[in-house]
């Protein structure tokens, strides 16, 4: 019989948690829609936030227990990006949020771990020349195409002291 749901690592596409069977699976992917109030009372709506997904997740280990929840604990550790694969839908990539664990006296064989994930979002920087026009002092554009720029000479003088113009005056 095929699993239901796969985790795998998103490096190597390798199964993990393999003595981990599943129990329960929910996904939460939300928006986020900002609220205005207009003139007349009402409330209006203009913009969305796509949310990270989070998946919950409710496995019992068996077998090798301690080995499959010490490998769980090293990828939470490790941030271990992971791949959840279900039957409608692939996951990608995802990060261990929480994994509380539950042990119970009549379960000796087991574990009861109720692992929470959450997308993980790399930012990516954008560079770029910034025009003129776009900055609020023309200095901050970019000064790519300024060309060879000369700076004032430096004669080695210490700076002048600034003071009051009576410190001035009996000086």
């Amino acid at each position: 019989m095929m699993e239901l749901v796969t985790i795998m690592d998103a490096e190597s596409f390798e199964v993990l948690f393999v003595d981990a069977g599943l129990l329960d699976l929910s996904v939460l992917n939300e928006k986020k829609y900002t609220q205005f109030q207009v003139e007349d009372g009402s409330s209006r709506s203009d913009h969305s936030i796509q949310l990270p997904i989070k998946i919950s997740l409710k496995v019992h280990i068996s077998g090798d227990t301690k080995e499959t929840f010490d490998a769980v604990q090293r990828a939470y550790e490790e941030y271990k990006l992971l791949i959840v694969q279900t039957r409608v839908r692939t996951y990608k990539p995802m990060v261990i949020e929480t994994m509380p664990h539950t042990e119970q006296a009549d379960d000796l064989n087991g574990v009861m771990l109720d692992i929470s994930l959450i997308e993980w979002r790399t930012v990516t920087p954008v560079y770029g020349d910034a025009p003129a026009r776009t900055t609020k002092n023309a200095k901050q554009a970019s000064t790519v195409k300024r060309g060879q720029q000369q700076t004032s000479p430096d004669d080695g003088a210490a700076p002048k002291k600034k003071g009051s113009i009576l410190a001035g005056i009996f000086n």
